[in-house]
């Protein structure tokens, strides 16, 4: 019986089992799998981590981490989509919570209580922590915190018509086409002044919008509104631009037409502009900066909208972030590529008094709490 499982039992109320109870290594191995697409160093890269455990011991420090639990995508099945590293978490929300929650302990993965001695994956009643939601405490965006190594772009945006206005990231890497696009062709447009030419319809669009907005038609009142640039059902190389805009007392709607033409030897095109590619620069905005747990540090991605100047182009070994009620806290990188999370009486400060610092290993399930102020049990050998 280690100190620890006493601590743990002190924490949430157990007795002692006087049982006999299995050890560390009288437990099978459980197999497990992960695909996890991740940004390391400014970079792309993607793989399948397969194993069986148990993968690690107890330690010196009398707790058990790193154990393989068998995990599944969150969609609750063994298969994924090996042409969609994303494919499996688009839709699901299994193992997110706000931190608030998983600090107050009234949501989040459960801790077998009835073997404190044996953390063996199997009696974890609220599954696995995939990531935490929280609130800058700079900027006020939201914060998505993953712990398990993943990148997922928000979804494709639409126009107020529902027409598609970027398309999907498959792969929060590799940037998709812009919506239109024909490799050769450019896209032109006259708004009122004059054709101008983009490389896509809705560059198109957006060109035609500027100049409205500058010159707007006699009762028409600023700015434009773009409801959708949809592809003609019956001329594919036409699309059309939908506009409303205040006129008067009521809002008119219009549309205008951009069409694609040949760019090669079509004046005033040079040959040599023909765009060869059209790639999306960043994600959708959806007000969220994303981030994620790789290799012992939280990164976020060169391609998200809406990642801050603190955060783009880092890689920290805590977050710090504000939760609702004036409160703090903070995660920070565990032991054996686990996470750490509790409250701080300040951003950034020191352990709040009376509160609770759990430890979630590799694989997101709970394997350890103790008072907040013993948090460094639970960080990496030379961390403090």
């Amino acid at each position: 019986m280690t100190k620890f499982a006493d601590d743990i039992r002190k924490i949430v109320g157990v007795d002692r089992d006087q049982s006999a109870a299995p050890t560390l290594e009288d437990l099978g191995g459980i197999p497990s799998v992960r695909g996890v697409g991740t940004q390391s160093n400014g970079g792309a890269s993607s793989s399948t981590v397969s194993g069986t455990g148990p993968d690690s011991a107890t330690t010196d420090s009398g707790y058990t981490s790193g154990l393989s639990t068998g995990v599944t995508d969150l969609n609750g099945s063994n298969t994924l989509n090996p042409n969609n590293q994303n494919s499996f978490i688009r839709d699901a929300l299994a193992g997110k919570f706000s931190a608030a929650d998983i600090i107050d302990g009234t949501a989040g993965p459960s801790m077998k209580t009835s073997n404190l001695d044996t953390f063996d994956g199997t009696g974890f009643e609220g599954g696995s922590l995939s990531s935490i939601t929280a609130t800058d405490c700079t900027s006020g965006k939201d914060l998505d915190i993953r712990t398990d190594g993943l990148l997922v772009p928000p979804e494709a945006t639409l126009w107020p018509d529902g027409s598609t206005k970027t398309n999907e990231w498959t792969d929060p890497n590799t940037p998709p086409d812009t919506v239109g696009f024909v490799q050769g062709m450019y896209w032109g447009i006259d708004p009122g002044g004059g054709q101008q030419q983009a490389k896509d319809p809705q560059e198109a669009a957006g060109l035609a919008k500027t100049y409205l907005d500058a010159n707007p038609a006699g009762g028409d009142t600023p700015p434009y509104t773009i409801t959708g640039v949809n592809q003609s059902a019956s001329m594919p190389t036409r699309y059309i631009v939908g506009f409303e805009v205040l006129a008067g007392a009521s809002n008119r709607t219009f549309t205008i037409q951009t069409n694609s033409e040949s760019c090669i030897g079509v004046p005033p095109t040079d040959p040599a502009d023909c765009p060869a590619s059209s790639k999306e620069t960043q994600w959708p905005e959806d007000g969220d900066i994303s981030l994620t747990y790789v290799d012992g540090k939280f990164v976020g991605s060169v391609y998200d909208s809406d990642i801050t100047t603190e955060f783009s182009g880092q890689e920290r070994s805590h977050v710090s972030f504000c939760m609702p009620g004036g409160r703090f806290g903070v995660i920070r990188a565990g032991r054996d590529g686990g996470t750490v999370i509790y409250e701080t009486d300040t951003k950034g400060g020191d352990p709040k008094a009376d509160t609770t610092a759990r430890y979630y290993d590799k694989n997101g399930a709970l394997a350890g709490a103790l008072p907040s102020s013993a948090y460094q049990t639970f960080l990496p050998p030379g961390d403090s």
